[in-house]
């Protein structure tokens, strides 16, 4: 047993801080439960329970509804304004400060999901997805019930551990009055507020949707804050491309890097994907370039955001601002070639 944990106790204690005095009599019970003290770790716990906030050893844990995710292993790249707001949300759930429900909106790559598996890992903590598949049943009233013990089990999870992640939300809680299907979805929204309301604030919750307009705003009234993922410029995509391609480079050394033939690249692309997608084309271009050729990946990448037919084209790359040497790497042609179908206006730098 850690001398601290019972030093916390007895000063949260003589505080009156109820609600952190209740978190370290739950570690405790996890302690004795860890060193064998089965009995007297139920008896602890059935003390200061808050809604089966403790459940003895993490291997007995029955999870129906809930998947463990695997832990972030690379980094993730943000605009600062984005950064910011992750940085609060850390800090609002290491400190504890009463806020524990948090909305992260946007579209499809923009990071959220990535972004909460980061902050888990911030946290020391694990995260646990909702299986919404699972919820959803099309006999009358059956979805609400599932609500109800998916709330169950959620209440039985160690909360100083885990972070819950219901990805999607979406696909289960729409706006109660434009729903097409107002009397089952009306349960469903229904039960999980109510569910929502009986959490208490031990446990951190986080949703993700790609959608802004389908929600109940009572819904939306339930989460202590709500997060804009859509607020990437064309500048802080091009950063994020290039940081995302000096990461995954790391893995393939026979890779020739060139950044300046990259930005070039970025820079040109008419419309540019979210983060998630970037890493996806740049990894891809990279694990699909033969090992004799270090830039192929490089004409991948081109072909990728702007299309073959662009690189067929010297003339169109040379007003791109590709220089000789350049357009040699991307296209494969020699430079004498290169220059002779520009005429000699395009200077090698």
């Amino acid at each position: 047993m850690k001398k601290q944990l019972i030093v916390d106790l007895i000063k949260y204690h003589s505080e009156k801080d109820e609600r952190s005095f209740k978190r370290t009599a739950n570690e405790i019970a996890s302690e004795f439960d860890r060193e064998g003290f089965r009995d007297l770790a139920v008896y602890v716990a059935s003390l200061i329970a808050e809604g089966g906030v403790f459940v003895p050893q993490e291997a007995e844990l029955k999870l129906h509804y809930l998947t463990q995710l695997s832990q972030a292993t690379s980094p993730l790249y943000f605009p600062s304004a984005l950064e910011d707001e992750i940085a609060g949300v850390v800090n609002a759930a290491s400190k504890d400060r009463n806020l524990n429900k948090f909305l992260f909106l946007g579209a499809p790559g923009s990071g959220k999901t990535e972004s909460i598996i980061q902050i888990a890992r911030f946290l020391d903590r694990k995260v646990l997805s909702v299986n919404l598949s699972m919820l959803i049943d099309s006999k009358l009233g059956e979805s609400a019930k599932n609500i109800e013990l998916l709330f169950r089990e959620i209440k039985m999870v160690p909360a100083s551990r885990y972070v819950v992640l219901f990805d999607e939300i979406d696909a289960i809680v729409l706006d109660r009055i434009n729903s097409n299907d107002l009397r089952e979805m009306g349960r469903v929204t229904t039960a999980f507020l109510k569910e929502l309301d009986s959490l208490g604030t031990g446990i951190l919750l986080f949703a993700t949707s790609n959608l802004k307009t389908a929600f109940d705003r009572a819904l939306l009234r339930r989460f202590d804050a709500v997060v804009d993922f859509d607020c990437y410029s064309r500048e802080d995509l091009i950063t994020i491309a290039k940081e995302v391609y000096k990461d995954v480079l790391k893995d393939y050394p026979y890779t020739k890097s060139d950044l300046k033939i990259l930005s070039k690249i970025f820079d040109s692309a008419p419309s540019l994907p979210y983060p998630g997608e970037i890493k996806q084309i740049i990894r891809r271009s990279i694990a699909f370039s033969a090992e004799s050729n270090g830039s192929e990946h490089l004409r991948r990448l081109f072909v990728a955001l702007l299309g073959k037919e662009a690189l067929s084209d010297v003339a169109k790359l040379a007003r791109m601002g590709f220089t000789n040497r350049e357009v040699t790497v991307l296209t494969g042609i020699s430079k004498s070639s290169a220059s002779r179908l520009l005429n000699g206006g395009n200077k090698d730098a």
